[in-house]
Parts: C-alpha cells; structure tokens; sequence
C-alpha cells in the first residue's frame, strides 16, 4: 500500500571510525517491510567519501540514497522519502550506545528511547533537600513504583535550588494530574516558617525503567501475532499517554489493531483478541437446560470475538437468537425464552 513504507534520513549520526560501509539503516529512519528490507543496502563506503572530500564529515543526501535504491532495483514509487542529506561523523561510540541493540528501523522515537537519561531517584530518596522531596512526591502520587525504576534527570541550572534543605525550609510542591509526559514541570513554593520566601518552577525530565513487549518485525494492522513476534525486554522508556502493554498479557494469537515496526514498544490497546466467529459462518449452538447441554448447528448473523454477544439462526428453525461466543465456532444462547419467531 503506498505510504506505508518510508524513509526518512537522520540529521546527523555517529559512526564507529572501524566503519567501512555506510548501510541505508546507518543514516535513515526506515518504516514498512520494503524499506526495512533495504536496510542492509549500502549507500557509499568510506574510502569513496574521502576520495570526493577531505572534510572529517561525510554527507550523504536523499539523491544518494535513491541512487542507490534504483540500482538495486527496489520499487521507489511505493517508498515515500524525505530528510534533505545525513551528516555522518566518523568517532568513537561512547560504550552506553556501543551496547545497545540496533534500532535503525525505528519510528516512535519516545519509543526507541535506551540510553538511560539521568539517575535512579533511590539516589535521591532519602536525601535531606528539595530534590529528595520531590523524589518522594513524584513517587507518591505520580508513579507509584520502586524508586529504582524510576529515573529523573534536572537542569544544572536548578542545582542550587535543589539542595535547598529540608531542616531550613519547608516546601509546597505541586505536580500535574498525571505522569504522561517526559518533561514534568513542578511548581514549589518555599517557606521559612510562615513565610513564603521564594516561588519555584523545576521541569523533571523522567524516564521510567520496566519491562515492556519490543516487536521483532514488522506487523501490518490485522495480522495475528505469533509466538516469535515479541520479546520481552527491560527498557528505559519515557513517560507517555498511553501506557506500554502490560508484562504478563498473553499476546500470541491476538491481532494487531495498528501498524507496528519492528523494535517497537507494545501500548496498550494495540492489540485485541481475534475474530471466533463470522458473519454467515456455519456454527455450533449450545442451549443449556438444567444439567444438560443441547448442541445443534446453526448460522452467525454477525461477527465476533469471545465474549461478544451477535445473532445466530438455528439451521433447523426459523428464528433468531442472541448467544455469547465461547470458542471458535461455538456459542452459548442466553435468551433462548425471548426467541423471535420468524
């Protein structure tokens, strides 16, 4: 489907300086199977780069990358493109990204998030100043979880006020209704006994350190989940409207109501359970009368998914019944006295 697929190139990037090829995944965002297909394709290599240039940065545009893609003959007209060029810098990776997974090919980046911004608040939970106040406040009413597994991180520029001491001033803190958002801005006010001395506006940038479902590959809206298609995987992930799905849901044999790329967090409402029934298709009707249980065929009006309650006809009667379904297939009639004789 076209606009499914997309490449978008990074501003700039940071490349081991042992980098000999630059692939398509080293300087672009990459969304959809033909594209993420691609993602070994190298553009250029670096010998080639230095011969053009003698500049320590590489730049690589859009043309460059269609260049390529049209010489190995993969379809431009179903990839959408955008990003004018890539400057690629070639260096030492610091060691918290040399040890992170690859993800190229990501497209959330909120989701993408690994790189663990600022410190564990049990650092600063029991410290005796604003900051450790506010630890406890966010931990209290926000996030609601060990205080190792959230992660805060302030300006530098908040430092002074932060160590502001709780055996001299009292603190009135005030937080947002919900921890949905990576920057948290927290408004203070500082008193000395009585008086007010000062009015503070903190921003918290926080991170949250738990075990979340990252896809494996790509997963187009409707296709059932496999048993391989999920991992589960401590990440450091930012806050954010809508929470990662939780760790101890099944999801194998659910279906997927959005499209999700591969190295994506599984959200909450992604997936839904799948279709048991279908409209027209030939059923199995229990009805249930003291200790026994009656079962005759019949046919779906509607359709649906286990616990859904649709319309069915007896193949043997003309009338319709509302049953609930339990089982492929199978459905249980709830208003059996209520029947509609056609």
């Amino acid at each position: 489907m076209a606009g499914a697929d997309t490449i978008r190139l990074k501003r700039s990037v940071l490349l081991n300086d042992a980098t000999t090829a630059i692939e398509l995944q080293d300087i672009a965002i990459l969304t959809g199977p033909i594209a993420l297909e691609a993602k070994n394709l190298v553009i250029t290599t670096v010998d080639e780069q230095r011969a053009l240039s003698s500049s320590e940065t590489i730049e690589i545009t859009l043309a460059d990358v269609r260049r390529a893609l049209a010489s190995n003959r993969i379809h431009l007209g179903r990839i959408a493109m955008s990003g004018a060029q890539c400057r690629i810098t070639l260096g030492t990776l610091p060691t918290e990204i040399r040890s992170q997974p690859d993800l190229s090919t990501k497209t959330d980046q909120a989701d993408t998030e690994l790189l663990l911004p600022g410190d564990p608040a049990s650092r600063f939970e029991n410290e005796p100043t604003l900051r450790g106040q506010i630890v406890r406040v966010l931990l209290g009413r926000l996030f609601g979880r060990q205080a190792d597994a959230l992660r805060l991180q302030f300006s530098e520029a908040d430092t002074s006020d932060l160590e502001l001491p709780t055996a001299l001033f009292d603190f009135e803190i005030t937080t947002p209704a919900s921890g949905t958002s990576p920057k948290l801005p927290i408004q203070i006010r500082v008193y000395q006994g009585d008086q007010l001395v000062r009015s503070l506006r903190i921003v918290a940038d926080v991170s949250l350190h738990q075990e979340v479902w990252i896809a494996t590959r790509y997963i187009a809206r409707g296709e059932t989940i496999g048993p391989d298609d999920f991992v589960l995987q401590m990440r450091v992930v930012k806050p954010h409207p809508v929470s990662p799905e939780l760790s101890d849901v099944r999801i194998d044999g659910k279906e997927s109501r959005t499209r999700i790329v591969q190295g994506q967090i599984l959200r909450r409402g992604q997936t839904i359970d799948p279709v048991m029934v279908r409209r027209n298709e030939e059923v199995t009707i229990e009805f249930k009368s003291g200790p026994f249980v009656i079962r005759e065929p019949g046919r779906a009006l509607d359709s649906g998914r286990t616990g859904d309650i649709v319309r069915v006809r007896p193949l043997t009667r003309s009338v319709e019944l509302h049953a609930r379904i339990i089982a492929p297939g199978t459905l249980s009639i709830i208003n059996h006295n209520s029947a509609n004789t056609k």
